[in-house]
């Protein structure tokens, strides 16, 4: 049984600790660390062949040096996949070596050297003293990895030394790297670094003496470097541990850093204030001189993590990793992103859309696989390798044997992903589960990566070059920090007798529709803090009913609200003053975009879309872009999506690309106000719609030829183009 069944959900969930399926790091290895060791026997095997045995004896003594590390390695199931690679690839130059013996294939002197390299590959020990190392905070998990690794040996009692390597720490926090100069501490690092390779050495038998002396001098430099997080942890600094990695493994910082960095780092948003240890990582993230520079406040914690792997991975070096996919869009995600394009060739995306391979995890997730390279010109020079996941493979039985709802998901991404990595290496592919395609690296920038097959194509909608935030004023709806309080129907109105002076009709998201609204008969009680509540004596009355809960809000809390006002009124002034107006859902499939001119209101689940003073461009005019075929297809691949549903909220809203009209040609201002009419037209049929037969095909009639005139607007798009965006959007 793995550790993560040991720990309790909640405690997991807590920690943002998942179980990775051992299918997800059998394709994470085999594409870093594998790839590096195929890459390697293709050497040997060329350097055997051409009996070139001195290079060969170089190339064997560089392949013991090769390391890898798992920064959050939980119950070691990385690492134990890692030590199963090595000992292939050590059994695969063994059997090599055999035949070359046996066969008289090389001099006595070339021959006892190479005896001696592969006798010293030959030990469980020595290959994982060598090779794995691994860090992990939690010490029940760090235990559980030590016995996990120790459990893959014969001579489990002999492994007392791979406490060298799998240390606990937060991987995060370190001391060391808050010095302006590191450097002053390099003569207390070597001596470390020497008595850790004594350590590991075979022929030192003094091994009890030399752990008690490298345990005494890293305490005591620990203890000195550690001294500057006292500002960042005033009261708690007893409670953290921190990671100094130039400390902890001198012998692989010294050569440049880990071979290989493979894992699957805790999923948690900093600025959560449900757990202590995230305010923790918050108040240190944002103020160390080590993280300052990559702080954003609602950022999660596996950011983090992988600009430290990159920082600690050696130049060449491969990064594996599975993380969420908001790492690929969210706006808080902009410094990492920077961090990646300035420091490694993106090497493989796998984007699993909104297939869950955690079955305790609502996250969505990918799989990351980085090279890391200084040289600039590589890195712009690279094609990014994206597989998108459409579908999962049928495999409700195998070999006859029928699985259970829980076992034939994980069998189906099993199956999915064995199907990914048969097509890994093919330059594009394409069928009902997924799509393989090249992206170049220097089409990517700090905001959200745009991995679609379409990428061309979406380029030539952007041609534009003018976007909704340009001519438009984009609000979220209000936060009322309790809903039950504030949204009362009709029924509640007449029951409490609540004054209608401060009610007004609300749009719930499921209430908007293309160029249509439904009004459910929900009203918002409008109160802010500068309603004199006295005023409304009923509303006050029924919202003393409320008031304990009302009173509990963070937003009362802190004075930002009175008990009896709404948390937080946003684009109030939008609401207040806008006669005519855009809605839209906070999620939906497609592009919903509704025209209201009866003064609704919305809440959070709701953004609504106003042309700025200066926009020439009619309000119906924008309701027709934004429900075309050509912007459903731009928001669907470049926009916000989340799984199956697209996001609408002010920053992708704000990149929508808007063909601006040039009013002084005749031809364009034609387009405009046909198009303005048409929009007319169809808000009223939707609303007369009701079932009719006559109407909807009037409806799909008006849509084909708006679209028709939308195309022409685009003119960067071809015949082709429009063909592909007509059968994906229809």
């Amino acid at each position: 049984m793995s550790y993560l069944h040991k720990i309790k959900l909640h405690v997991r969930k807590k920690q943002g600790i998942y179980y990775t399926p051992s299918y997800i790091v059998n394709f994470i290895l085999k594409n870093t660390l594998g790839k590096k060791l195929t890459q390697n026997w293709k050497k040997l095997q060329q350097l055997f062949n051409e009996e070139k045995y001195d290079e060969l004896v170089k190339l064997l003594k560089e392949d013991s040096k090769i390391n890898v590390i798992d920064p959050a390695c939980g119950s070691g199931i990385f690492l134990i996949e890692a030590e199963t690679h090595f000992k292939n690839y050590y059994n695969k130059i063994q059997i090599k070596f055999n035949s070359l013996e046996k066969n008289n294939k090389y001099s006595s002197d070339i021959g006892s050297t190479l005896e001696d390299i592969i006798s010293y590959f030959k030990i469980d020990e020595k290959t994982i003293l060598e090779h794995i190392y691994g860090c992990e905070l939690d010490s029940g998990a760090l235990k559980i990895t030590l016995q996990n690794l120790s459990s893959q040996s014969s001579k489990p009692n002999e492994l007392t030394f791979l406490n060298e390597n799998i240390i606990r720490g937060d991987f995060l926090i370190s001391g060391l790297e808050e010095h302006d100069d590191e450097s002053i501490f390099h003569s207390e690092i070597e001596k470390i670094k020497k008595i850790r390779r004594s350590i590991k050495s075979p022929l030192d038998v003094s091994k009890r003496k030399l752990l008690t002396w490298e345990k005494k001098l890293k305490k005591q430099l620990s203890s000195k470097v550690n001294k500057t997080l006292e500002q960042y942890f005033p009261t708690e600094l007893n409670k953290i541990i921190p990671f100094n990695c130039e400390i902890e493994f001198p012998e692989v910082m010294s050569e440049g850093g880990f071979d290989v960095i493979i894992g699957n780092p805790p999923y948690f948003t900093i600025e959560g204030r449900r757990s202590n240890e995230r305010t923790i990582y918050y108040s240190y993230l944002k103020e160390s001189q080590k993280w300052k520079r990559f702080f954003r406040s609602n950022s999660d914690i596996y950011y983090y993590f992988i600009i430290q792997s990159l920082k600690i991975l050696k130049n060449k070096g491969y990064l594996g990793f599975i993380v969420g996919q908001y790492f690929l869009e969210n706006d808080f995600a902009d410094r990492v992103r920077k961090f990646v394009l300035d420091n490694a060739v993106i090497e493989k995306i796998i984007h699993f859309e909104s297939f869950k391979l955690f079955s305790d995890a609502k996250t969505d997730t990918c799989i990351i696989i980085l090279r890391k390279e200084d040289d600039k010109a590589i890195r712009e020079q690279n094609q990014v390798k994206i597989v998108r996941c459409k579908k999962q493979l049928d495999c409700e039985t195998v070999e006859g044997h029928e699985f259970s709802m829980e076992e034939t998901s994980l069998q189906r991404n099993q199956a999915l992903l064995t199907h990914i990595q048969r097509h890994l290496s093919d330059d594009a592919y394409s069928d009902e589960f997924i799509n393989v395609f090249f992206v170049p690296q220097r089409s990517l920038s700090t905001g959200k990566w745009v991995l679609s097959i379409h990428k061309e194509i979406i380029n030539k909608i952007e041609t534009v070059d003018f976007t909704l935030e340009d001519c438009c004023h984009i609000g979220e709806g209000f936060k009322t920090g309790l809903n039950k309080a504030f949204i009362v129907d009709e029924d509640a109105i007449a029951k409490y007798k609540l004054e209608n002076k401060i009610l007004v009709p609300l749009l719930r998201n499921s209430q908007i529709f293309r160029y249509y609204v439904e009004h459910k008969g929900l009203y918002l009680i409008y109160t802010t803090n500068e309603t004199d509540i006295n005023m409304y004596k009923n509303v006050k009355k029924y919202l003393e009913r409320f008031r304990e809960s009302l009173e509990n809000r963070f937003q009362f809390k802190d004075g930002t609200c009175k008990w009896y006002s709404l948390s937080i009124p946003q684009s109030r002034i939008l609401f207040d003053n806008a006669s005519e107006k855009i809605f839209c859902p906070y999620r939906a499939k497609r592009n919903k975009f509704a025209y209201d001119n009866a003064m609704f209101y919305g809440l959070t689940d709701t953004y609504i879309i106003i042309p700025k003073e200066d926009c020439e461009m009619n309000i119906k005019y924008l309701l027709a872009l934004l429900n075309s075929q050509v912007l459903d297809f731009w928001y669907h691949h470049a926009g916000k999506a989340k799984g199956r549903m697209n996001e609408y909220f002010t920053t992708p809203l704000s990149k929508i690309p808007i063909r601006k009209i040039d009013f002084s040609n005749p031809e364009e201002t034609s387009i405009h106000n046909e198009l303005v009419k048409l929009a007319t037209r169809l808000v009223s049929l939707f609303k007369l719609r009701l079932g009719s037969s006559k109407n909807e095909m009037k409806i799909a009639e008006i849509q084909i030829k708006m679209n028709r005139l939308v195309y022409k607007l685009y003119n960067a798009l071809t015949e082709d183009d429009i063909c592909i965006i007509h059968a994906l959007m229809r």
